[in-house]
């Protein structure tokens, strides 16, 4: 239990100290509350909710952003981490 946490902590470190990242941002389905929990846990914020249309083609359906969001059936979460002050 909590190995994927120590994992991400892991991994958030290794960006900012060895490649010297300032910042690390992800996106992820709103409703994707496992994940959203992990990422928060780990210290991610919210910073943006992105609207999202579904969109049928010949494969199926994917997720397309959108600025109408009388249109918009999900959201995505943008997530943000600042390197910590030294």
């Amino acid at each position: 239990k909590g190995i994927m946490a120590d994992a991400l902590r892991a991994l958030i470190g290794w960006s900012f100290d060895v490649l010297r990242n300032r910042a690390l941002e992800l996106t992820v389905f709103a409703d994707n509350e496992r994940a959203t929990m992990l990422y928060e846990r780990c210290g991610l914020q919210a910073t943006k909710e992105i609207p999202l249309k579904k969109i049928f083609d010949s494969d199926g359906y994917h997720w397309e952003e959108t600025d109408d969001l009388a249109l918009a059936e999900r959201f995505n979460l943008k997530m943000r981490i600042n390197k910590p002050a030294e």
